[in-house]
């Protein structure tokens, strides 16, 4: 059955309920991930049929974080920072957005696209 819907290939990154990690290999019984600490974790297919499993592809992804200040701090300088955060780790077509504004602070949300899916599991935080 996975073979037949091919939603997830070698390279791609998956996550299913606690394990997160890299397909390395997708075979007719079982599906074998490297984790972020480099382990392999064989999972059975089975268990992937079951569970539904968020793929990130390996041609990119969209990455967001988000950043609360106190309402006393200049918007201006806060994105310009985020923007330069983005771009520093590699995310391209940056933007940040306003996501809610509280009564002592305001959330942003900075977001970019990351084409280097490898950089999932190794890119400093």
């Amino acid at each position: 059955m996975l073979r037949l819907l091919n939603s997830f290939r070698p390279g791609d990154v998956v996550r299913v309920r606690e394990h997160f990690g890299r397909v390395t290999e997708s075979g007719l019984f079982h599906t074998e991930i490297q984790t972020e600490d480099r382990d392999l974790t064989t999972l059975p297919n089975l268990h992937l049929v079951c569970n539904p499993v968020p793929v990130v592809h390996s041609e990119g992804t969209m990455i967001s974080m988000s950043v609360s200040l106190g309402c006393d701090v200049d918007h201006r300088p806060v994105e310009n920072l985020l923007r330069e955060a983005a771009k520093t780790n590699g995310l391209k077509d940056s933007c940040v957005h306003v996501m809610e504004l509280g009564d002592y602070s305001v959330t942003y949300r900075v977001s970019g696209f990351l084409e280097e899916v490898k950089q999932l599991l190794t890119a400093p935080v």
